[in-house]
């Protein structure tokens, strides 16, 4: 079956990624939708290493992108490992990366991985060779740990009553399927808070994207990919970032305007002790957005944003 999923600003990203010839990596390959867009663009000699480690996701990719199967090495693992999986392939730098983080369409329509709020499953890894599941994070957390979760990963303001439902709902029955998490979540936020403008993202999103994100350590997987791609890059090689909400684009943004920094000290000090060195140049003073006509073809791209760098 071919991928469900749609890329978000591919024009955008081909523009900052300019390929050409070399080798381009796809830190986060899904179905192999925006890295046929990448070898489409590309000088025919140009190689693409695409990385997941889904690996549903990589059957769809070889699908989507069998045309240049010669072209494309495909590997399953975290992206964060890229220096490792680079060494082991004799790699010494790559010319272009994109990062684009989160599930796919294809992940959201797999009911029986939970990613959707109508899911019939509670699983929602990324990898399923790790053993713990989001419905064991429900079983298992307390109600506190729970809403740091919430609170910390999904930047929700009830997350205190949101956990207590979830508590008291599990006391009566475990909770081993996303439309039963997504029931009790809607059930804990009943009523508007004030000053709220009636533009309201649905009450599940940020419960099942803390969830997620906790579970599969995206913060931290994002913030180590960037610093690790950018390391690989040749000079003049670029990166872009594409992020869908406001804690994985606070991330891209700091850890990009650090890698732009040639020294990290504190400023009180009177020299430089770090050694440090500029990796990149910035090149999106703001980060760019789909534009309305995106937004009404692929709903889902409405929240993203684009970040993209140089390397010195």
């Amino acid at each position: 079956m071919p991928t469900q999923h749609t890329p978000v600003m591919v024009q955008e990203v081909l523009h900052f990624l300019r390929p050409g010839s070399g080798l381009y990596v796809d830190m986060t390959l899904g179905g192999g939708s925006l890295a046929r867009a990448i070898l489409e663009a590309a000088a025919p000699d140009a190689r693409l290493l695409g990385l997941d480690c889904d690996d549903a996701a990589l059957r769809l990719a070889q699908e989507t992108l069998a045309p240049f199967s010669d072209r494309v090495t495909y590997v399953r693992e975290d992206f964060r490992h890229l220096d490792s999986i680079l060494a082991d392939l004799g790699i010494e730098g790559i010319n272009g990366v994109v990062i684009d983080p989160g599930p796919s369409m294809d992940q959201f329509a797999d009911l029986e991985r939970g990613f959707s709020f109508d899911g019939t499953g509670l699983d929602m890894r990324f990898d399923r060779r790790r053993e713990q599941t989001a419905a064991d994070l429900i079983a298992e957390l307390s109600q506190d740990d729970l809403a740091a979760v919430i609170r910390e990963f999904g930047e929700q303001g009830r997350a205190g009553r949101i956990a207590a439902e979830i508590v008291q709902a599990r006391r009566r029955r475990p909770i081993s399927d996303a439309a039963t998490l997504a029931a009790i979540v809607r059930a804990a936020i009943t009523a508007p808070r004030r000053g709220d403008t009636g533009k309201r993202i649905r009450p599940e999103t940020q419960t099942f994207m803390a969830l997620r994100s906790y579970l599969n350590d995206e913060p931290k997987a994002l913030s180590c990919g960037i610093r690790t791609a950018a390391a690989a890059l040749v000079p003049s090689g670029r990166i872009c970032v594409l992020t869908y909400h406001s804690l994985e684009d606070r991330i891209a943004k700091r850890v990009l305007r650090e890698l732009q920094r040639a020294c990290t000290c504190p400023p009180q000090l009177p020299q430089c002790q770090c050694g440090g060195r500029q990796q990149v140049v910035i090149l999106t003073k703001r980060p760019l957005r789909p534009c309305a006509e995106e937004v009404q073809r692929n709903p889902s791209a409405r929240s993203a944003k684009l970040r993209a760098a140089e390397r010195c």
